[in-house]
């Protein structure tokens, strides 16, 4: 039986793709309006893909915490599968990254090197979840600061350049549009530790590039 994830409706001359159940708050969530039904069923294709791959997610990480917990490592146990559950709800995904960061850190202090890289190489997508999965566009939600988009960002080239992914992939196609966002000038909030791009730089692509 396949679940239904999404579904198209035309709204106001626009294809529509919106959540087949309410929310919590009642409404249908809404992934995106486009001009085109082709761009709409396109759309509702990554939506179903990037929930098959968080599938996949939560699989790893249930295997990774069945197996520290066979050693003997309850506490690292536990602290994966509240990292899955947070997950599984669409929770706040920064908090997500930082808790799985600790923990791939202490599995590698325990010399548990094969089970850190393996939920390490996790996070890229993890990261991409509430911005690039199944939500409105970046550009229609404009809500993350510049230094977060460039860190999603980088996190996909770099997966890119190491062959994880390939042209082909949504995260490929994520990754360019989010250069191009800092590449542009496209309006996005600035970080916390200024107010605007800082003087000398063309863009926050730039900035964040000579940053490294």
């Amino acid at each position: 039986m396949i679940d239904k994830i999404a579904k198209i409706v035309k709204k106001d001359n626009k294809w529509c793709v919106i959540g087949h159940k309410k929310d919590k708050s009642g409404k249908y969530r809404n992934f995106g309006c486009y001009d085109n039904k082709e761009d709409a069923k396109k759309r509702l294709g990554q939506i179903h893909a990037f929930k098959a791959k968080k599938a996949t997610i939560l699989n790893i990480m249930t295997n990774a915490s069945d197996s520290v917990e066979q050693k003997g490592m309850i506490h690292i146990s536990d602290a994966i599968i509240g990292c899955a559950e947070s997950i599984a709800v669409e929770s706040s995904n920064d908090n997500i990254v930082i808790r799985l960061g600790k923990i791939v850190n202490l599995l590698e202090k325990k010399g548990e090197i094969k089970l850190s890289e393996q939920l390490d190489s996790l996070i890229p997508d993890i990261l991409c979840f509430e911005e690039c999965g199944c939500d409105n566009n970046l550009k229609q939600k404009n809500c993350i600061s510049a230094d977060k988009v460039y860190k999603i960002a980088k996190l996909l080239h770099d997966k890119y350049l190491i062959g994880l992914i390939d042209e082909s992939s949504f995260e490929y196609s994520k990754k360019n549009e989010l250069e191009k966002m800092l590449k542009s000038g496209f309006s996005l909030p600035s970080p916390k530790f200024c107010d605007k791009t800082p003087e000398g730089f063309k863009n926050w692509w730039e900035y964040f590039s000579k940053e490294q």
